[in-house]
């Protein structure tokens, strides 16, 4: 039988022959292009400013970031109602692990491409399956920071404020420490 397209969903698991499969999108987003929207490490929501003083996390009360009443201090995120992805779509969805990211990268070629007039880099696996991940840049307090490469996985850093992300610009990316109260773009993976 013939499909309709608008019936297909937008959101599909992309498989590039690593350990997860990877969404075709930014959570937030239904098309590859898309900025989506951005989150603190931890947080849920979005929100119009991105700083230590509005860092949100238990309950939706404000704590300082990193100190030691942020009870997710040394925790995995994966599938916990502080995981954005696995919180918004269900589905099996969920953030990917420092890992993951590092296996994506390792593991894919990675060149520099526009889609729609939106810069960033398509990581092709050993499928032949692609993913686009925009430079959809950072929040941070209420500014923009754009023309970089910013997705944050479920895994904190050794530091209080800090969370693994992953980070580049052209078509150097690498997973390093990020800053837990801006606001960055997530790529959902599935199982």
């Amino acid at each position: 039988t013939p499909t309709n397209p608008e019936n297909e969903a937008k959101i599909k698991a992309v498989d590039l022959g690593l350990s997860v499969k990877w969404c075709n999108c930014n959570l937030g987003s239904e098309t590859p292009e898309g900025f989506g929207g951005y989150y603190g490490w931890g947080e849920t929501i979005e929100k119009e400013e991105y700083g230590y003083d509005n860092y949100l996390i238990e309950s939706g009360s404000p704590v300082s970031c990193g100190w030691k009443n942020d009870f997710l201090s040394g925790k995995n995120i994966t599938k916990t109602a502080n995981d954005a992805a696995y919180v918004k779509l269900g589905d099996g969805w969920r953030m990917p692990t420092s890992a993951e990211m590092s296996e994506l990268i390792e593991n894919c070629s990675i060149e520099e491409t526009t889609v729609n007039g939106v810069v960033g880099i398509k990581l092709t696996g050993k499928t032949g399956n692609s993913i686009f991940l925009p430079e959809a840049g950072y929040k941070s307090n209420t500014d923009f920071y754009s023309e970089s490469y910013n997705y944050w996985t479920s895994n904190p850093t050794r530091t209080n404020d800090g969370a693994s992300q992953l980070y580049g610009y052209g078509s150097t990316i690498k997973v390093k420490e990020g800053t837990r109260y801006k606001g960055l773009s997530i790529r959902p993976v599935k199982d």
